[in-house]
């Protein structure tokens, strides 16, 4: 008499992805033990020669509603640490911004206290101060100067008592200049307050 074999054991017979346990443990990524663990209480799942179908195990397990709490559970397990790094690193950076505001508020304070401190806005108002002085020397000129220009007729004296006056008043705000911003007070030479005789 001829034996039948049933449908679902002769798809087994016929399933090439029928593998071993251990490598379908190492196909899934799972561990060894806890998958013969798992088989022991699924052992629907082996056929007689101790194998495995592949997928069979991996929609099993998919459809377990007990491996889904543990893949979840572990999914959170692993995803805690990264927060609390994410959370440390963010504490760090936020600290680190602190102490480069605090270092630069003493270093203010510190050449505050040596009046090394500088306000552009009082730099601006002085240097102002100082050209409007000049501009005002030029336009009204002193009433001497005036007269000795009235009463001389040669060109060329009337051009060196220019450059004179001209390099003084320069020479003046040169050394204003260097009041308000601290640079050196050396005196123009004749040449660069008028110009050449030329």
């Amino acid at each position: 008499m001829m034996q039948h074999v049933a449908p679902a054991d002769a798809a087994r017979c016929n399933n090439a992805g029928r593998v071993k346990p251990a490598e379908a443990a190492r196909k899934l990524k799972i561990n060894r033990s806890s998958l013969s663990r798992y088989l022991q209480q699924y052992d629907t799942l082996l056929d007689d020669a101790g194998l495995v179908d592949l997928e069979e195990l991996r929609q099993h397990r998919a459809d377990n509603p007990r491996i889904a709490d543990q893949s979840a559970a572990q999914g959170d397990a692993g995803d805690a640490p990264k927060s609390k790094s994410a959370a440390t690193a963010s504490r760090k950076g936020a600290k680190g911004r602190v102490d480069e505001i605090r270092a630069w508020e003493a270093e203010r304070d510190w050449a505050q206290s040596i009046g090394q401190l500088i306000d552009p806005s009082k730099l601006q108002d002085e240097a102002l101060d100082a050209v409007t002085a000049l501009r005002d020397k030029l336009m009204a000129p002193e009433q001497t100067l005036c007269e000795r220009l009235a009463e001389e007729r040669d060109p060329l004296v009337v051009k060196q008592l220019l450059r004179e006056t001209n390099r003084a008043l320069i020479d003046d705000l040169k050394t204003d200049f260097a009041k308000i911003f601290g640079g050196g007070g050396d005196q123009p030479e004749a040449g660069d307050a008028s110009g050449s005789d030329e």
